[in-house]
């Protein structure tokens, strides 16, 4: 959970980044 809320922490900053971990998390 904590690496989930990391991660969107991270993609908050980076937009371009956020979609990238979106695409990441559908595919896991």
């Amino acid at each position: 959970m904590i690496g989930s809320y990391l991660l969107v922490v991270l993609g908050s900053f980076s937009y371009p980044f956020y979609i990238e971990i979106a695409i990441g998390i559908i595919i896991q």
